[in-house]
C-alpha cells in the first residue's frame, strides 16, 4: 500500500510511531502529508505537468497545511507529485510556477485587514509573464514590492490572479513591474 493516500478532513494519519518515549507512557507520532492540491506545474524547461501535490501536514495555527508552506519549507529540495497513476519527486528549483484553481486558501494574508495589497506583473526568463496581486504585512516604511521581495526569505510567492492562486518561484523571476496606483 502506498504511503500517499487521501484520509480525513485534515488529510493526515500517523505513518509510524517513534520508539522514543517523549513523556511518561506517551509515544511521539510522525505524520505523513496526505492532503492533495490539484495544480498545473510550469517547469523551467517550459514543460507542463498537471497533477496533485501533497501539502504540509499542519500549520502552527492547527489548520490544515497549505501547498505554499510545503514549497517554502527550506529543509525539502523535492516535492511529491501524483500524476497519471504514479508519483514523481519533483525538484522545487525546477518549478517556475504552479497554477491552482480556487486556490484562495493558498494566498497568505488575503483576508487580513492590515495586509497591504500589491499589484505586480512578473516576467520570467523564458518571457512568460503573469499579473496578479500579493498580500503582505509590511511596516509603513517598507510598503513596496521591492521591499517585500528583498526582505522575504521564502522561495515561493503566492499571487492572486483572477480567482486562482499562482505560486511563483522567486529565483525564476527576471523582473517585476509594480502597479503604481497600488503602491
Amino acid at each position: 500500500m502506498s504511503s500517499f493516500q487521501d484520509t480525513g478532513p485534515h488529510g493526515r494519519t500517523p505513518a509510524a510511531t517513534d520508539r522514543t518515549v517523549s513523556a511518561p507512557g506517551k509515544k511521539k507520532q510522525f505524520w505523513v502529508a496526505r492532503r492533495r492540491v490539484k495544480a498545473r506545474i510550469r517547469l523551467a524547461d517550459e514543460n507542463i505537468i498537471d497533477g496533485e501535490l501533497y501539502t504540509s501536514v499542519e500549520r502552527a495555527s492547527g489548520d490544515p497545511g497549505r501547498l505554499l508552506d510545503r514549497l517554502n519549507n527550506m529543509s525539502e529540495k523535492f516535492i511529491p507529485v501524483a500524476t497519471a497513476g504514479r508519483h514523481l519527486l519533483l525538484s522545487k528549483s525546477a518549478i517556475t510556477m504552479l497554477e491552482i484553481e480556487n486556490g484562495r486558501y493558498e494566498i497568505e494574508y488575503l483576508d487580513k485587514p492590515d495586509a497591504r495589497e500589491i499589484g505586480v506583473t512578473i516576467t520570467f526568463s523564458e518571457r512568460r509573464s503573469v499579473s496578479g496581486t500579493f498580500f503582505a504585512r509590511l511596516p509603513d516604511a517598507h510598503r513596496r514590492a521591492l521591499d517585500y521581495l528583498n526582505m522575504s526569505r521564502c522561495p515561493f510567492l503566492a499571487l492572486y490572479c483572477n480567482g486562482r492562486a499562482v505560486l511563483v518561484n522567486v529565483d525564476r523571476i527576471q523582473h517585476v513591474t509594480e502597479a503604481i496606483g497600488r503602491s
